[in-house]
């Protein structure tokens, strides 16, 4: 497992390409070609948004912009004409708080980890030894090379279990 080293401290990371800018799963026109959709992308167009005066408490936002909305009153409103929540903005919600849920969850885990400095900084350099099928349009050809750098990984010592009595609390913890 991977991760990135932040203003926030840090947080796991997926790998979604093997040059900078680059994103194996965004097509050329947009659109996500991996068949699991991350949740950060399935909350769009809707996202949370802490309110910084008051800890804990959050606003739903939405991109106004998003093509899937409109002014005509056509398609599944927002709210009832009672303007109360529709289910469809119950779900959302409902979703958005279960995925901060999760997020609280994993940033309590990797404050742990940090505390108890169980990670360290780590480069990966990868080499194909055979051609890689990204999708169906996109190809990395045997021998392409790639260097991962600037995150952290887990101290080995740590990790498979030899470590000390710290690491197997957060492990059965986390």
């Amino acid at each position: 497992m991977l991760f990135r080293s932040g203003n926030d401290g840090i947080f796991p990371l997926v790998i979604l390409g093997l040059k900078n800018n680059e994103n194996l799963f965004v097509g050329k026109q947009g659109e996500w070609l991996g068949h699991y959709i991350p949740a950060y992308i399935r909350r769009y167009p809707f996202i949370l948004a802490e309110d910084k005066n008051n800890s804990g408490n959050f606003a739903v936002c939405i991109d106004e912009g998003y093509p899937g909305f409109n002014k005509k009153n056509d398609g599944t409103k927002l709210f009832a004409d009672d303007g109360t929540e529709s289910p469809l903005l119950q779900k959302s919600i409902a979703f958005l708080k279960e995925y901060q849920n999760h997020i609280q969850q994993t940033r309590i885990f990797c404050s742990k980890i940090n505390e108890l400095k169980l990670l360290e900084p780590m480069q990966a350099r990868l080499q194909l030894v055979s051609e890689c099928v990204v999708t169906a349009d996109q190809r990395l050809p045997t021998g392409s090379e790639a260097v991962v750098g600037h995150h952290r990984g887990d101290r080995r010592e740590q990790a498979d279990g030899r470590g000390d009595q710290r690491f197997r609390n957060a492990r059965s913890n986390g």
